[in-house]
């Protein structure tokens, strides 16, 4: 090739750089927005390791927002809280002590959603194909190489692996999705804090018949004492083991991780078939910023924290989610580019005290471990529930979470879940648009401002559960947070809704905290 040639340019409206869970997330919702966006990824293919499984109920109602919470249960690969947390010196040890598990299954009053099991292997590829579907441009087997970002764009220029072909692509803005080591941060400069690696460990791929061992007990994983590791049944017969790794000894040959596998399970005669391993590294970390110009960190890139609780690939969704519509509205000239500057500010502070909760659960399950030896967390557990539903956007000098079954309805948190009919939500009504609820002067001035302003805004007459009192009105932002709120009675409502829509950023793009 001949690099002294022009590189061909493809003008898109966000890069998403990474295919993995997050990234194929935010593409999804990029194109459900309508956002032209091109993903590209270096592997050929989605991961083969599930890595993450466990899909918070939060994340499904995000899932069920575009569409596709049907298509996701389809892929289910079994019932995660099906048992508990199981430690044993060994699978075959007759004594079990189940670990304290802070989840709650009954969430029929906080959301339309339950929370799903899908390995990471199976979800990753629903993902892929419902963000084409809706219009993703999708390039697998394609790497970044380098990029940079001026006051119009965010240019880069990517490699095609098959076709050994270099070309450029041009956007508008840039998403970075590339994981924990993150090439983009690292080319911003974006530094990380927190207690950082806890441990380096391997994950194991096997297959065996340890039903004999198990002896009907059931578990959503198993910690083994006798070998510091972790067992996790995985779908089809397949099981998964973590254990310590040090990689300074090399990757290891199959005979010593199969010997580890017998050991785990107690059985020397098992006969195991090893299908894959990966090494990585159990560590809590939070980028200093989220936000660089024009590039925004989402996921893995932005936080790492440990699996205890599985909030970590959870949030990467909620990151996605709360970034896809501010730039839905600024690429389509709703709202002015500083409506960005909140996906940090709202962002950052929950992965904060979501990574917090990640690590108490970790200290409290494998008190063993080098983070053991430092400094306590302050962060007293709260159920899962309450990190997954509770996080909110109120902005600093108020709790980490909410209480999701006590709903306050503040601008800032979550809208609450209402039954309409056996098979709708309130949350149903929430998507793309900002959504007023209230009676109908209200919704005449919400219809005039949207025809007026061309603010894409729509309206529905308020029904028990919305949280809307007497005269007064709700407006819920696209992600299915509460934007802002009006009680009391008032003359003109369409000068106070504009007004309200000013101070949320569709002219300041100041959110307005209470």
């Amino acid at each position: 090739m001949n690099d002294t040639q022009p590189l061909t340019i493809w003008p898109t409206d966000v890069l998403v750089v990474g295919g993995s869970l997050t990234g194929l997330s935010a593409a999804l919702f990029l194109a459900h927005h309508g956002v032209r966006c091109v993903l590209v990824e270096r592997h050929l293919d989605t991961s083969p390791h599930f890595r993450f499984r466990g899909i918070a109920a939060r994340s499904m109602e995000c899932f069920r927002g575009v569409g596709i919470e049907a298509a996701v249960r389809a892929a289910s690969t079994q019932d995660q809280r099906a048992g508990g947390v199981a430690r044993m010196a060994n699978l075959a040890a007759a004594d079990v002590a189940w670990l304290p598990t802070p989840w709650e299954d009954d969430i029929a009053g906080l959301s339309p959603c339950a929370q799903e099991t899908c390995d990471q292997d199976q979800l990753e590829p629903v993902l892929r194909r419902e963000a084409i579907r809706r219009g993703a441009d999708v390039r697998f087997g394609t790497e970044l190489l380098e990029f940079h970002q001026d006051a119009d764009a965010v240019h880069a220029v990517v490699r095609d692996r098959t076709a050994e072909k270099r070309y450029q692509i041009r956007a508008s803005y840039l998403i970075a999705a590339d994981g924990v080591h993150s090439p983009v941060r690292e080319a911003l400069g974006i530094g990380r804090t927190g207690p950082g690696v806890l441990e380096d460990r391997m994950s194991v791929l096997f297959r065996t018949d340890l039903d004999a061992a198990v002896r009907g007990r059931r578990f959503t994983a198993c910690v083994v004492d006798d070998i510091a590791a972790t067992l996790v049944p995985r779908a089809g017969g397949a099981w998964m083991m973590t254990v310590p790794f040090d990689p300074r000894a090399g990757a290891g040959t199959g005979s010593h991780w199969a010997g580890l596998v017998r050991a785990a399970s107690g059985r020397q005669d098992a006969v195991v078939e090893l299908v894959d391993t990966l090494s990585w590294q159990c560590a809590a970390l939070l980028a200093d910023r989220f936000h660089d110009g024009r590039v925004f960190l989402v996921g893995d890139a932005a936080h790492v924290m440990p699996p205890t609780g599985g909030f970590g690939g959870n949030t990467g969704i909620h990151d996605a989610f709360n970034l896809a519509w501010k730039l839905s509205f600024v690429t389509r000239g709703a709202a002015p580019p500083a409506l960005l500057d909140s996906y940090e500010r709202e962002c950052r502070p929950v992965a904060q005290h979501t990574m917090d909760q990640a690590l108490a659960r970790h200290r409290r399950w494998f008190p063993a471990t080098a983070y053991a030896t430092g400094p306590a967390p302050d962060t007293t557990i709260v159920d899962d529930n309450t990190v997954m539903f509770g996080y909110h956007y109120r902005g600093p000098g108020h709790p980490p979470f909410d209480e999701p079954a006590r709903p306050t309805g503040l601008p800032g948190t979550r809208a609450p879940h209402a039954p309409l009919d056996e098979h709708l939500s309130t949350l149903d009504r929430f998507g793309c648009d900002l959504v007023l609820l209230g009676a109908d002067p209200w919704r005449v001035a919400a219809a005039r401002i949207s025809t007026e302003d061309r603010i894409p805004l729509r309206d529905h007459s308020a029904r028990t559960g919305d949280g809307v009192t007497g005269a007064g009105a709700v407006l819920v932002r696209p992600d299915g947070f509460i934007a802002w709120r009006c009680d009391a009675a008032v003359d003109d409502h369409t000068s106070v809704l504009r007004g309200a829509l000013d101070d949320l950023g569709l002219v300041t793009a100041r959110m307005t905290y209470r």
